[in-house]
């Protein structure tokens, strides 16, 4: 699920290999699952939303197949993976070790 999100954060943020990185997500997050995948549906239901919105205004008169209608379909792609891995950097922030993990990244 999304808790498997959080291992590039702890790639860059701890230098994890990467079976380490997809096995120690599952076992910090263990406690607070259900929060963290609230937070992805959340998320993920208003950046939808938002772009189900947009797509409509901006293409009432239909025109399937054009190149307008697929850069903005893949820009607004690109923006919704951006917010979803900004997303996983926080909450790698809320979890990470007190020892500040993020001091060397963020500095």
């Amino acid at each position: 699920m999304r808790r498997a999100s959080l291992s590039n954060p702890l790639v860059v943020g701890e230098e994890c290999h990467a079976i380490e990185s997809l096995k120690e997500p599952w076992r910090r997050t263990r406690v607070s699952a259900w929060p963290i995948v609230g937070c992805f549906v959340i998320v993920g239901l208003l950046l939808a939303l938002s772009m189900a919105s947009f797509a409509g205004i901006l293409f009432t008169p239909r025109v399937e197949g054009s190149v307008i209608e697929a850069l903005t379909g893949n820009g607004l792609g690109a923006v919704f993976c951006v917010i979803l891995a900004v997303l996983s950097t926080a909450i790698y922030g809320l979890i990470a070790k007190s020892e500040g993990a993020l001091d060397d990244v963020f500095s």
